[in-house]
């Protein structure tokens, strides 16, 4: 380059192409090579093959075959003969994982119909006989409940691909019909446990969790100690809640069941404070009355109760301008 000025090699080099120049070379790309009219028919070959391919994958039988149910995913195995219309699955052969956390689905096998409601299960179909097997919640079987069970658990083997497939709501969903179903039938430890892994959670959903959760162990389990503390971690962690008020007043109740006047007094005069205006408030000054009187600090029970429009117990032993 030494004997052509670098400007010149410059120009040379970013001049621009000539017209036409970029369709030539186009159609050159788009021609068949020249001299050997044998290799024409390879592209078309290669693209026959794959679009076969393509077919045979789609037809043949996957080692999983999702599809989505909306609020729920369905995993069929291999080999699996299977037919999907809404939120409706016919399942004639093989294995079929189910999670669902919404509206229910159904699911018709061997002659019997399965409603999930909201629940992780597992279909074995063989024959004309159908296996379920509820791993997370409960699915009605001809409208029994079968609830799952650790036995079923094992059985069912690995649904993790499936729970992969979940949101992160999904779990606390079927927790919370399992907790509702649970205190319809009046299994309060099913429902305490139910709740407890929506309590655990970082949702919103646990401050209402926590509440029942509390309610229960306090009216049905007969554990107010247990329930005071529920109430003291709702109220730790949502200082602010929607449900302040009924948390309050439950703890002032939980407290008044263990007999812990002291915190019953301290409870009510919180409550005060914090809801003047409640429609509780005259409740909650007689609840501190009450405390007041059996710590026995007559004259600070007496000055609370002159306030209440109907008389306490120990009225009579209050000054005449106190009663």
């Amino acid at each position: 380059m030494s004997h052509v000025p670098w400007r010149e090699a410059y120009r040379q080099a970013t001049e621009r192409p000539p017209p036409g120049a970029k369709a030539r070379v186009w159609r050159a790309m788009a021609a068949p090579p020249r001299g050997d009219g044998r290799r024409w028919w390879a592209p078309a070959f290669a693209a026959a093959m794959a679009t076969g391919a393509l077919l045979v994958l789609a037809l043949w039988p996957k080692p999983v075959t999702g599809s989505a149910l909306g609020d729920g995913y369905a995993l069929f195995a291999r080999g699996a003969t299977y037919s999907v219309e809404g939120r409706q699955v016919s399942l004639r052969r093989g294995r079929l994982a189910v999670s669902v956390w919404g509206a229910p689905l159904r699911v018709d096998a061997g002659g019997q119909r399965v409603e999930v409601e909201s629940a992780v299960a597992v279909f074995e179909m063989a024959g004309e006989q159908m296996r379920v097997l509820p791993v997370d919640g409960v699915v009605l079987v001809e409208g029994a409940r079968v609830r799952a069970t650790s036995v079923s658990r094992t059985a069912a083997g690995d649904v993790g691909p499936l729970l992969a497939l979940e949101p992160a709501e999904a779990p606390l969903s079927r927790a919370e019909v399992v907790a509702a179903a649970a205190v319809e039938a009046g299994a309060w430890d099913e429902a305490v446990a139910a709740y407890a892994l929506v309590a655990a959670s970082t949702s919103l959903r646990a401050e209402v969790a926590l509440l029942k959760r509390g309610e229960l162990e306090l009216r049905q389990l007969s554990a107010p100690a247990r329930a005071r503390a529920t109430f003291d971690e709702a109220a730790s962690r949502f200082p602010t809640g929607a449900l302040a008020l009924e948390r309050s007043l439950s703890a002032l109740e939980a407290a008044a069941a263990l007999s812990d006047w002291s915190d019953v007094d301290r409870r009510a005069q919180a409550f005060e404070a914090t809801f003047p205006a409640s429609e509780r408030l005259a409740e909650v000054r007689r609840a501190r009355a009450l405390a007041l009187y059996a710590l026995h600090q007559v004259d600070a029970a007496c000055r609370v109760a002159q306030h209440l429009r109907q008389p306490v117990p120990f009225s009579p032993q209050c000054p005449a301008d106190e009663r």
